[in-house]
C-alpha cells in the first residue's frame, strides 16, 4: 500500500500527523486501514498497521 490515494476514506479522522496518508492534520487518505490488536478492550490498545512514515514512499 506504498501509493498514496488522493480519495479521503469517509469519516476517518487522523491525528498522526507525522503519516504519510494523513491529509492536512485531520484525514486518512489511505485507500484502506487495518486496526491491529485483536485482544484490544480499549480505545488506546488498538494500532493502525496503516501507519507509513510520511516521507518513506
Amino acid at each position: 500500500m506504498r501509493d498514496q490515494n488522493c480519495e479521503k476514506l469517509d469519516h476517518v479522522g487522523c491525528s498522526v500527523e507525522s503519516c504519510t496518508y494523513n491529509s492536512e492534520g485531520k484525514h486518512c487518505t489511505a485507500d484502506h486501514i487495518h486496526v491491529l490488536n485483536d485482544q484490544a478492550h480499549k480505545m488506546d490498545e488498538t494500532f493502525c498497521g496503516t501507519f507509513t512514515k510520511r516521507g518513506m514512499c
